[in-house]
Parts: structure tokens; C-alpha cells; sequence
């Protein structure tokens, strides 16, 4: 069983999984199925895959400079060592 600790992401549908070197990105995504209940988000969590063969993976909400929009149904890429994001969708959209 592969245990993580830290400060784990909140169950989400619609978000992005990307690969940067030895670290997995959750981007995005939303909480519940029902929109009128806040659901999208913008926070991005990290776990260093190196660290899961030693049991001592850690999950890391990851700070960044500037916030983007809550988003769902996304797409991501990883381009060297960025994300890029091409598509959103929000509540500003609905």
C-alpha cells in the first residue's frame, strides 16, 4: 500500500495530472457534481514520486505567483519545467 502525507488534495473530477521530472502535478478541477455548490478550483498539490518508493511521500500545495481562475474540464500539458494550460471551464462560463 502506498501511503502519502501532507496536506492532501480534496476528491475532484475534471482536473489535470501532469509530470514534471520526478514530481506529479493535480491541477484544477471540481468538488461535486452539482455546480451551484462551489465546486471548481485553482489550487495545484505535488507529490515527488521519487519519494514513494521509501514510504515518505508527502503531498505539497504548491504556491504560485499568480492565481488563475477556478477551472474544470481543462487540458494541461507539461512543456520542460512549466504547465500550460489551454482550456477552461468556469463559472463564469455556465
Amino acid at each position: 500500500m502506498i501511503r502519502v502525507s501532507g496536506r492532501l488534495p480534496e476528491a475532484r473530477y475534471g482536473h489535470t495530472l501532469n509530470i514534471i521530472g520526478s514530481r506529479l502535478y493535480v491541477f484544477g478541477g471540481r468538488q461535486s457534481r452539482s455546480w451551484w455548490k462551489n465546486p471548481f478550483l485553482n489550487n495545484i498539490y505535488s507529490i515527488d514520486l521519487d519519494d514513494l518508493s521509501q514510504n515518505k511521500a508527502r503531498a505539497v500545495l504548491v504556491q504560485v505567483k499568480t492565481s488563475l481562475p477556478p477551472r474544470s474540464r481543462h487540458t494541461c500539458v507539461s512543456i520542460s519545467d512549466k504547465l500550460i494550460v489551454f482550456y477552461f471551464h468556469s463559472l463564469s462560463e455556465i
